[in-house]
């Protein structure tokens, strides 16, 4: 059965879709990854490098993987299809791009003789088998030398508890924080859409929003073209990104996690010894971490040595 073509393409984009040049892919042949929150904007970004190279000459293949437990192929299969159906050179044959065997390095293995070929692989947070998890990796350790790879999810995929690893040190790491508009981009994306404010409007709604391409979006639905002053936040009761927080993100969160984040929102920042104290909890630190890196609710840095956790303005608002 052929893979369902949805899963074979980008989606289209269209004239809102914000050009972001600081976001690019990575040069050559180098990883590039993108683990980032829901509502970020990876999957648009991504379709945006695909158009760009596409526009520039190179090749490429776009693996949609689906919600887990809805693939009905095997990764490996899904990946062939999605070279087959890419714009191939006329003298290259799918074989041409595809690992070597395993006795095989891809320096000692026949290729395709010119152009590049990019993998561009979309919410690979849905793998969960262990036998395509594995196959991506040895794809990643093992590709033809005129491969480049591409990765976007919430978060790795995990193989029984361990974290996926992508081979040699990815080239580009974008996470949630990269793909926050800054105010400049958000202002640009407000008049994209006919919303052309003082600075002093867009700053505010920069820090109501923290950027995330999620709330911006619902709250530009709610900023009427000729407001004066404009809206700069969500209604109270308005439950367009709270719901949105809930289903895409906090639902999907272990009972233990959820418990734990309840508890430490009553601070914009924590550090490891507040988050012990607050929930009592010796293991605070390994959940802070789990949380920064599989979610984006909150975000990491370093002050004076001591780790501060920063959580997203949007969470603390509902």
């Amino acid at each position: 059965m052929a893979a369902r073509p949805h899963l074979l393409q980008a989606p289209p984009l269209t004239g809102l879709a914000l050009s972001r040049p600081r976001l690019a892919v990575a040069p050559g042949t180098g990883t590039t990854v993108i683990w980032s929150c829901a509502g970020s904007g990876k999957t648009t970004l991504l379709a945006q490098w695909a158009a760009e190279l596409k526009a520039a000459g190179e090749t490429i293949a776009w693996i949609g993987l689906p919600a887990a437990g809805t693939l009905h192929h095997r990764l490996a299969t899904l990946t062939r299809d999605a070279v087959a159906a890419a714009n191939l050179p006329e003298d290259t044959k799918v074989q041409d791009w595809w690992p070597p065997e395993e006795d095989r390095s891809p320096e000692d293995s026949p290729g395709a003789s010119g152009g590049r070929l990019t993998l561009l692989f979309d919410d690979v947070h849905h793998l969960n088998d262990p036998g395509d998890i594995q196959w991506l990796a040895r794809l990643i350790e093992s590709r033809r030398q005129h491969v480049r790879i591409v990765l976007t999810g919430r978060h790795p995929p995990e193989l029984n508890g361990a974290r996926f690893m992508c081979g040699p040190e990815p080239r580009a790491v974008y996470r949630t924080a990269d793909l926050a508009f800054t105010p400049a981009e958000t202002a640009a994306f407000l008049a994209a859409r006919g919303l052309h404010l003082a600075p002093s409007d867009v700053d505010a709604i920069h820090q109501r929003t923290g950027g995330w391409a999620a709330a911006l979006t619902l709250l530009a639905g709610l900023i009427p073209r000729a407001a004066t002053p404009p809206p700069l936040d969500f209604e109270p009761g308005h439950r367009a990104a709270a719901d949105y927080l809930v289903t895409e993100i906090l639902d999907l969160l272990p009972a233990t996690y959820f418990g734990f984040l309840r508890t430490l929102c009553v601070a914009d920042t924590v550090t490891v010894p507040i988050a012990v104290r607050l929930t009592q909890r010796r293991d605070a630190g390994r959940l802070l971490d789990h949380l920064e890196q599989q979610t984006g609710l909150l975000s990491r840095s370093v002050a004076g040595g001591t780790p501060v956790y920063v959580f997203h303005p949007v969470l603390l608002r509902y």
